[in-house]
């Protein structure tokens, strides 16, 4: 074995940075039919229905955060993301009316930062996706679903990427990094920035109350 070979461990990981999510609306497609996340069943989501996707996945759609639906829903990026497009069209039978046209309109031009990538920097590492330099994408606390939407939806990360940890958050290559700042709510943070927001995550964590036993 040559010094740059790759273990069979290192090789499982190397496919697993690099294998894309994928489209299961791609069945669906190439039948000429409408693509629905409800297994075996062509019909639309209802208000009763499980929400398929994301970190509220396995609440009734009725009971998922209205903000939460609406702030994706604005969000270029959901109409390109596959898996979403069932919500969609729920949200348009069932969730929209005038008192939400302000709304949607200040998420769609808000450029408030609410997610956080630090500056590249390379690592010793063995896989080649990292070799030119990775970085970490983060929220603060309270933003977590977002970032997963963000993330998976957007970026076309694995919620499999994320990792916990004093800062929760996914790896970017080079690539993923540079694709996250073309967003308005995405911010290049400094050092110092990264060290305060593990601080409140710290807190977060200290005092979170504990489920019951």
């Amino acid at each position: 074995m040559s010094a740059w070979s790759l273990s069979n461990e290192e090789q499982a990981r190397e496919r697993f940075w690099r294998t894309p999510v994928p489209d299961p609306t791609r069945t669906s497609k190439r039948a000429g039919v409408a693509h629905f996340a409800k297994r075996n069943t062509l019909r639309a989501l209802m208000p009763s229905d499980f929400i398929p996707i994301g970190e509220h996945q396995g609440k009734h759609l009725h009971a998922v955060p209205h903000d939460y639906l609406l702030w994706v829903n604005a969000q270029p990026w959901s109409k390109t993301w596959p898996q979403w497009q069932p919500i969609a069209d729920y949200i348009d039978r069932n969730l929209l009316d005038a008192s939400d046209s302000d709304r949607i309109e200040h998420y769609r031009e808000d450029s408030t930062p609410i997610f956080f990538v630090d500056a590249l920097r390379q690592y010793p590492t063995k896989l080649r996706c990292f070799q030119a330099g990775s970085s970490h994408l983060h929220c603060l606390p309270g933003h977590e679903d977002r970032l997963h939407a963000f993330a998976v939806g957007c970026l076309r990360l694995s919620r499999d990427y994320y990792q916990g940890g004093k800062l929760p958050h996914y790896d970017l290559t080079v690539g993923k990094h540079a694709q996250a700042l073309q967003h308005r709510y995405v911010e290049l943070i400094t050092d110092k920035q990264l060290i305060q927001h593990k601080d409140q995550w710290l807190e977060f964590f200290r005092t979170k109350p504990s489920l019951p036993q």
